[in-house]
Formats: structure tokens, C-alpha cells, sequence
């Protein structure tokens, strides 16, 4: 888990990339991995930069899609 403080007018998408380079996955042995192979976020980390960066490194993008 990570997390990344911003002011509270933000908006959380252009920082997803951000948080994301700061996550480790805890494995039995050896060394954390950089990359989970799968992410969740709510509505407000939608956007094609976000789900095209996941694709780029083969994470699954659970994501919902905004509505309008």
C-alpha cells in the first residue's frame, strides 16, 4: 500500500502514477515486487492515461468507468 499527501482541491487521477511508483507487493522470499498485478481505484482514477499506463506494464485495471 502507498499513498501520496496533496491539497484537497486535487484531483486524485494526475497522481495515480505517482502512488503507484512508491507500491510494493510483500512476497514469502526475497525481494518485494515493484509491479501488483492488478489495481482497484474508484471512479475518480479513471481516465485513458491511467488505464493505458496499467496496460503498458501488463497490471489489470479494475477501475470503474465514469458515467457522462
Amino acid at each position: 500500500m502507498a499513498a501520496v499527501l496533496t491539497a484537497g482541491q486535487r484531483h486524485e487521477a494526475p497522481f495515480f502514477t505517482d502512488v503507484m511508483d512508491h507500491v510494493r507487493v510483500p512476497r514469502p522470499t526475497g525481494r518485494p515486487k515493484k509491479r501488483p498485478e492488478a489495481v482497484a481505484g474508484d471512479r475518480a482514477y479513471d481516465s485513458k492515461e491511467n488505464r493505458k499506463w496499467c496496460w503498458k506494464r501488463d497490471i489489470e485495471s479494475v477501475i470503474p468507468a465514469r458515467n457522462g
